[in-house]
């Protein structure tokens, strides 16, 4: 089988049943939540000043979880407000 993503446009792929399936696989949701967490950690957001995070495309909202699990967990460490946006442009 070939990968998906050379076989043509995303969203001939990547539609909701596929969605469902990769939220569904624990793999793919431990391999998103590294790979975000890294991307954060990456950031070096400030403690000392608010800080706003834009997702763009973000598709099935996995990254979009654990932004917001980091920001509860800022909010209650250093009380420093990280505002977050997350759209899905589709095409």
């Amino acid at each position: 089988m070939s990968r998906p993503e050379l076989t043509g446009h995303a969203s001939l792929f990547y539609n909701e049943k596929e969605a469902r399936k990769y939220d569904s696989s624990s793999r793919m949701v431990g391999i998103q939540r590294e790979i975000t967490e890294r991307a954060i950690e990456l950031l070096k957001l400030p403690s000392d000043r608010p800080s706003f995070i834009l997702d763009v495309g973000c598709g099935s909202g996995l990254s979009g979880q654990v932004c917001m699990y980091f920001i509860m967990f800022v909010l209650q460490l250093y009380e420093i407000a990280i505002y977050i946006h997350m759209f899905d442009l589709r095409g």
